[in-house]
């Protein structure tokens, strides 16, 4: 039924799309000795060093890294489910053929071989054109030649840097007492994060740093602007402090997810 190739094929998209973010806050994680482009680059990640490539000249090390994205790629293809592998296979150009091909198949108990290289080209061509299309700083500084400690004084970089802050800024969750705060106009994007695209992209570990942050901020700021958020009836100001930092945890927690579906990192 056609329904049902829609649904599969729903289904192929979102485990695709999660392969992908997974593989990529991979690399993302490769720092330090395993860059390749120099200490003088100014990129921190093995993610940054892809997108740099795609976007302007591969290097000599070109192949190096297509073989690492295909290694992490395939990994994460061979621990999904065998019906989950499927889906994906059925997805890829080989698998749409064969479907074609075996029509009157299709809902009887006939299963194709699933050949995991054809799920590795279409999700790694995918993930390139996740890098082609990735911006930041860095990547920014790198691909036009600027010095690391080079300000943002150009109108161009004015309105890259512009456009993303605004853009993360979009992606905080609404109808919490964090912005509460920023109704009041007090820019704690500025305040609490010495760096506000290093907190919206931050590790999952250090979440939980961020929000103590926010939390330490939130009592400050309602002591210095006599807001009256006791409306629980607290007992104890420690008891108070402790629902504030939850909050603050359920705040970046949920930016953080948004901010990772909107950008796939």
């Amino acid at each position: 039924m056609e329904i049902d190739r829609h649904l599969a094929r729903e289904w192929a998209r979102k485990i695709r799309h999660d392969l992908i973010n997974a593989v990529i806050q991979a690399l993302e994680s490769m720092g330090g000795d395993s860059l390749l482009s120099g200490p003088d680059s100014g990129l921190r990640s093995v993610w940054e060093e892809i997108c740099a490539q795609v976007q302007q000249e591969e290097s000599f090390f070109w192949d190096t890294y297509l073989d690492v994205i295909a290694d992490m790629v395939e990994d994460g293809v061979r621990k999904l489910s065998e019906a989950e592998q499927l889906a994906l296979w059925c997805s890829t150009d080989a698998g749409m053929d064969w479907l074609c091909e075996n029509q009157e198949g299709v809902g009887s108990d006939l299963k194709p071989s699933i050949y995991v290289g054809d799920i590795v080209e279409e999700v790694k061509d995918e993930l390139l054109s996740r890098a082609a299309d990735f911006e930041n700083p860095r990547v920014y500084r790198y691909l036009h030649k600027l010095d690391n400690d080079e300000a943002y004084d150009e109108e161009e970089e004015d309105g890259n840097e512009d456009g993303l802050k605004k853009q993360l800024i979009d992606l905080m969750p609404l109808n919490t007492i964090v912005t509460d705060l920023w109704d009041w106009d007090i820019r704690f994007e500025d305040d609490s994060f010495a760096d506000l695209e290093e907190a919206a992209f931050c590790a999952d570990d250090e979440i939980k740093i961020y929000a103590d942050s926010l939390a330490e901020d939130f009592e400050r700021y309602i002591d210095e602007w006599g807001i009256d958020y006791n409306e629980k009836g607290w007992e104890t100001p420690e008891a108070f402090s402790v629902w504030v930092n939850g909050e603050c945890v359920t705040f970046m927690m949920t930016w953080r997810a948004n901010v990772r579906k909107e950008f796939g990192r």
